[in-house]
């Protein structure tokens, strides 16, 4: 009987500690991105529209330093979506903030993008791998040419990764 105590006490303790992490739970238009689950979900007003795979930067995560591979973490602007050459699509994301400059982080030129040109034809396997800059990058030009229109019609002016 103790031992059955003991093991309901770990249970409850257990998932005291558990975290739902739910995407899309906030009232707004914008793009959210969960760097453990490798996924970015387009959120409208609580309500996830769609999600997409993606990759991002081959250095890790949390963004200090220009030069560094890792994709930034924070709640940011969206620029207006631009032709690449290289990737199709770049929508500009506004890293780092006035308060990260502030703390000294460096660095620009972050974004959401497709893959790199020549490799549009492998679709996901391009996010089997986190091989970007820091950027974060989706599939393939379908993908981030959907993810633009969304933010060229107004839908959505930032992203939030974490």
């Amino acid at each position: 009987m103790n031992r059955l105590k003991l093991f309901v006490m770990f249970l409850l303790l257990t998932a005291s500690n558990l975290t739902w992490a739910r995407p899309c739970d906030q009232r707004a238009n914008y793009l959210e991105v969960d760097l453990n689950q490798s996924q970015l979900y387009l959120c409208s007003n609580l309500h996830l529209m769609k999600a997409y795979t993606v990759s991002f930067g081959r250095g890790g995560t949390d963004k200090h330093i220009q030069g560094d591979s890792r994709t930034p973490i924070g709640r940011y602007r969206l620029g207006a979506p631009r032709e690449s050459e290289r990737f199709f699509i770049f929508i500009p994301i506004g890293y780092p903030t006035a308060q990260q400059k502030a703390q000294g982080y460096t660095g620009g030129d972050v974004g959401l993008h497709g893959p790199i040109d020549y490799l549009n034809w492998i679709g996901d396997l391009n996010t089997w791998v986190n091989w970007t800059d820091g950027c974060v990058a989706v599939a393939n030009e379908y993908e981030i040419s959907e993810i633009a229109t969304w933010v060229r019609q107004g839908h959505i002016g930032w992203i939030v990764i974490h």
